[in-house]
């Protein structure tokens, strides 16, 4: 009976040992996920200001440049311009030669 004793004993023991033993560890895990959630709200916030500052730089950009239309209206009054100049270049040419 003395071994009885000795071995209900020895499973109360590694019972409570290992019992500890998974409260650290699931303590641990706990605290891990704590950080990992944490770190994943903090990048969470870093890209919504980052969309907002590409958001920005995309309407300065389309702000300071000339529109298409803008420029192709100017082109073709220069181009306008200078059928006007070649022409009057070209009289004067026939008119001398």
């Amino acid at each position: 009976m003395d071994w009885q004793w000795i071995a209900n004993g020895s499973f109360v023991i590694l019972g409570i040992v290992g019992t500890a033993l998974f409260n650290s560890l699931k303590s641990n895990m706990d605290n891990s996920f704590k950080s990992v959630n944490e770190s994943i709200r903090e990048i969470e916030v870093d890209a919504v200001k980052l969309t907002e500052k590409v958001q920005a730089v995309e309407l300065l950009v389309a702000g300071n440049y000339v529109q298409k239309s803008d420029f192709d209206v100017k082109i073709d009054a220069m181009f306008k311009k200078l059928d006007k100049i070649f022409d009057k270049l070209d009289g004067k040419v026939d008119k001398h030669g």
